[in-house]
């Protein structure tokens, strides 16, 4: 069987009894807030921005309930903890590439999002990293040997391991359960003292506790930034009452909570341009509920739902017209798919998207539909009130405007998702599927050019080497020089976009001239820089 490009996996381990903690289940699976206790600790998994895959290992009567209810792969425990971690340390090496792991517990409810992926990307420098607590009261020893704690501290979890250092040396029957005592002496490690309330769930009175330190350390926090993050970017467009509207939603989720017997909801953090929840609901049962601005795309999203006959799109299940809220089947696991031109799902995925294209006279008449060129004019506008290259960014709008006529004008146009890339498209347990179309008009090979920017924004390092390698892949589904095209104008428009969108001193906006230079003129001898020629590439003239 051929493994899986996956790098980097976190393991949470729910194999235990939990015999401690008095309960008639495992305490992993009892209620903390609403939630069973190890759907803290899938969350902060499932979040991480730079997780690949996520492994549960589960005693064997929760194996299936647990891979249908969260849609990731499980493995069987072992007769104790050690047993259990040699199985799933096994099962990774057999099914995936995998260059790092987290290993985590199932009852550790205050691990978050960020904390695994710091330590992800610590390990790019160490061999491991533990998560370390200072030891703050006295110690002493039963021999009355005297002691400095400062010679001590204690490891929680989450713990994380380069995978081929850990895998070649752990033994499940060694005498010390300790992971991080099997590695050589000469492993490098970082104690990571930053976490101090990263507390395991052990007696039922822990409970009340974690949920306490979670509301108020995590949850609001989290809940801030997220408010936030989406005024912050709705604002950037201009629109009027936007921190107000976002003050009114956590409320317009409560009345929409009978209608559509929602309970137990949260913010999804990763959310910027609208404000999403997921839930569960009674009637419905796992759902993601999106609630869009005034001045948003509610209409717009909601008729390309409704038109869409791709069978590889998210399920609305109702909306609301007067809350703009839209209420859409949960894809589960709901993992972020990143461009993999080996991976056959996201092949399969693209081969329906370009079959399955929705012509004009399907929509409504009675919404205003966006188009490519009305949404890159608007782009221009707004960023010409900034102070961003102006010479060279005038010039590449008029490449763009000409590119345009001489490749699109006559062009067949269709109802497009617009937004086909890693944040929108996700892995379901029979494929993937994607979510939040923005419905715009324009010509078909307008559908592709999104992901090029997100991929190449996302490793900046390989940017060139990606945008061949989706190049190829793409030209699978149109023509290649008039993907590049649109292709150009995508990058014009979205350098524009991130001068007056982003607030980050312009750091994107810079960035993008700098890809669309090397991608599009790096033969044509810095005609940017020269008057009275045409600034389109010599590769679309």
């Amino acid at each position: 069987m051929k493994k899986a490009n996956v790098q980097n996996v976190i393991l949470i381990m729910s194999g235990g009894v939990g015999s401690r903690f008095g309960a008639d289940c495992p305490k992993q699976y009892c209620m903390m807030g609403g939630k069973k206790i190890i759907e803290y600790a899938i969350d902060a998994a499932r979040f991480c921005p730079s997780v690949d895959e996520v492994v549960i290992v589960t005693a064997k009567e929760y194996l299936e309930e647990i891979r249908e209810q969260y849609g990731f792969p499980t493995t069987l425990g072992g007769a104790n903890r050690t047993e259990s971690l040699a199985n799933g340390l096994a099962y990774i090496a057999a099914n995936y590439n995998c260059e790092k792991v987290i290993v985590a517990n199932a009852v550790c409810p205050l691990m978050t999002e960020e904390q695994l992926d710091r330590y992800f990307k610590l390990l790019d420098e160490y061999d491991y990293v533990l998560t370390s607590w200072k030891v703050v009261s006295t110690l002493h020893r039963y021999d009355g040997v005297c002691v400095d704690r400062n010679d001590y501290f204690h490891v929680m979890e989450p713990e994380a391991y380069r995978f081929k250092l850990l895998y070649e040396n752990y033994k499940k029957d060694y005498p010390v359960p300790y992971i991080f005592h099997q590695l050589p002496q000469t492993a490098k490690g970082y104690f990571c003292f930053d976490y101090p309330y990263t507390m395991k769930i052990t007696y039922s009175t822990d409970v009340k506790m974690a949920m306490l330190l979670y509301d108020s350390l995590i949850r609001k926090p989290k809940q801030d930034m997220i408010k936030q993050n989406v005024t912050m970017w709705l604002s950037s467009f201009g629109t009027e009452g936007i921190a107000q509207w976002v003050a009114q939603v956590p409320s317009l989720m409560n009345e929409l909570a009978d209608k559509w017997r929602l309970k137990n909801w949260i913010m999804n953090p990763k959310t910027f341009a609208t404000c999403v929840f997921e839930a569960e609901s009674e009637k419905y049962g796992s759902v993601i509920v999106k609630f869009h601005a005034p001045s948003g795309r509610y209409k717009q999203e909601l008729a390309y739902y409704k038109a869409c006959k791709n069978g590889r799109m998210a399920t609305l299940l109702d909306y609301d017209d007067g809350y703009r809220a839209l209420l859409i089947k949960k894809i589960v696991p709901g993992m972020q798919v990143g461009f993999d031109s080996t991976n056959e799902d996201l092949h399969a995925f693209f081969s329906e998207v370009a079959k399955s294209f929705i012509p004009l006279e399907e929509l409504p008449s009675d919404v205003d539909f966006v188009d490519i060129c009305s949404d890159f004019e608007n782009n221009v506008q707004k960023s010409s009130r900034f102070n961003f290259a102006a010479k060279k960014k005038k010039r590449l709008e008029e490449a763009a405007r000409n590119v345009w006529d001489s490749f699109f004008t006559n062009s067949p146009k269709y109802y497009l998702h617009r937004d086909l890339q890693r944040r929108n498209i996700l892995r379901g347990v029979d494929g993937v599927y994607a979510i939040d179309p923005l419905g715009i008009i324009g010509p078909k090979e307008f559908e592709y050019t999104i992901g090029f920017v997100i991929e190449e924004k996302a490793r900046p390092d390989e940017f060139i080497e990606i945008h061949q390698e989706m190049l190829e892949f793409f030209s699978k589904y149109c023509d290649k020089k008039r993907l590049l095209a649109a292709l150009f104008i995508t990058w014009v428009h979205k350098m524009d976009e991130y001068v007056f969108a982003k607030n980050d001193d312009q750091k994107l906006a810079k960035w993008s001239l700098g890809v669309i230079e090397k991608i599009f003129y790096a033969g044509d001898g810095g005609i940017l820089e020269k008057d009275g020629e045409s600034a389109v590439p010599e590769i679309l003239r």
